[in-house]
């Protein structure tokens, strides 16, 4: 039993740390694309990447649900998980959260852009 115990947690680990790389680089590359100053010509890619934030807002929480869950089980059953990882799970609710923010600041930037772009489009 407990050699199964330390596979599953083997696999889980890694299933774990995995999915939350996968979800820190979704969130690093929405806010690389968020460091462009908006004018008329980067307004679309802009505003694509607010709306691509927005449009999949439910499914990226899930995710970071299910990864503090993953971290949570791993520690109740005391297997053994980098530190770093486990703040970076601990942090992930705090850095979507500032993604979104950021994302309506800059959605407000370029409110005036907006109502020139679709004229003009």
């Amino acid at each position: 039993a407990d050699k199964w115990l330390e596979m599953m947690g083997k696999a889980l680990s890694e299933n774990a740390r995995n999915k939350l790389n996968k979800t820190l680089k979704t969130i690093k590359d929405w806010e690389e694309s968020f460091k462009v100053e908006p004018d008329y010509n980067s307004i679309k890619d802009l505003l694509t990447s607010i709306k691509r934030i927005r449009g999949q807002s439910m499914e990226m929480e899930l995710q970071i649900i299910e990864s503090l869950e993953q971290f949570r089980v791993l520690k109740m059953y005391e297997h053994p998980s980098d530190t770093e990882d486990e703040e970076k799970v601990a942090n992930l609710p705090k850095i979507w959260e500032n993604l979104l923010e950021i994302a309506d600041r800059k959605d407000h930037l370029v409110a005036g852009y907006k109502d020139r772009f679709a004229r003009s489009t």
